[in-house]
């Protein structure tokens, strides 16, 4: 019996990204899916674009449903998704990613969804910062846990996490992802570590601006002094807001001065990755 996966993206005013979103999840080659989209309600020409793909999908057999209206935010529409999704597997693709034109295959070719107790699977992802290209997730998860690393688009959710320890938490703006992510963990849910790039995505968005980079490691702290001893609290702390201020400094300020063509060749070095993923 095939496996069947859920794919959500979440979107708002997404006109000028979403299709290329689209785009490379009517490309994957493995067909078990179903692909929900949950609008906010957009101004734009998102909807728009978002139906001239709907015969694509229904050519092939898949599911394609999409509901546009007000919501409480980025994870208020993530939890309709939850919701409205029928697969044994959940995995999120916002409006600014795009998935590996092999990542379902990878993941099912690797038979960790084969897993019958409540677990996630998470991979790497390449993300696009104004030029700057770098692989994120990269690392396990070890004892230390409060080192997370998964990323919405690189990792899966089998639906009995999400019955047994409930849903994203509204109340963070930000980081509610993190704030789930570490629930599971400490409900001892196993996350699987796959090494394959699943996923790209586009930086930019409203918890990458500096400006928020205060209220996002306010909702860290608050996180971690919920799950974690205040020695790790502390250290979190320190770390987010000395080493990781100054790093998205440096970065931020690199970009501003028309250098990140030479930090992005750095990173292809490295990684070895193509130019065309950045359009």
């Amino acid at each position: 019996m095939s496996i069947k996966i859920s794919l959500i993206t979440v979107c708002y005013n997404a006109e000028r990204t979403i299709e290329k979103t689209i785009q490379s999840v009517l490309g994957q080659k493995y067909a078990s899916y179903e692909y929900i989209i949950i609008d906010g309600n957009s101004k734009d020409g998102t909807l728009s674009v978002i139906e001239n793909w709907s015969s694509a999908f229904n050519k092939k057999g898949i599911a394609f449903r999409v509901t546009s209206e007000n919501d409480m935010g980025l994870y208020d529409a993530m939890n309709k998704g939850i919701r409205k999704a029928s697969g044994s597997w959940i995995w999120f693709l916002n409006a600014d990613d795009f998935l590996d034109e092999n990542a379902f295959s990878a993941v099912i070719e690797s038979e960790v969804l084969e897993q019958n107790m409540p677990c996630g699977v998470y991979g790497k992802m390449t993300r696009f910062d104004n030029g700057i290209s770098y692989v994120v997730g990269e690392r396990h998860l070890t004892k230390n846990t409060s080192n997370i690393t998964f990323n919405h688009a690189a990792t899966l959710i089998h639906r009995d996490c999400f019955n047994q320890f409930g849903v994203f938490d509204i109340r963070y703006r930000f980081c509610a992802d993190y704030e789930l992510f570490t629930r599971f963990v400490k409900n001892n849910v196993n996350f699987i570590f796959l090494p394959k790039n699943l996923a790209y995505m586009r930086g930019g968005g409203v918890s990458d601006k500096f400006s928020n980079y205060f209220n996002r490691g306010i909702e860290h702290y608050k996180i971690d002094y919920q799950y974690y001893s205040m020695f790790r609290v502390v250290a979190n702390a320190v770390g987010y807001f000395g080493l990781g201020f100054i790093k998205k400094a440096i970065k931020d300020a690199l970009v501003k001065l028309h250098f990140s063509h030479f930090v992005s060749k750095f990173y292809k070095k490295k990684y070895g990755i193509d130019d065309h993923f950045k359009s």
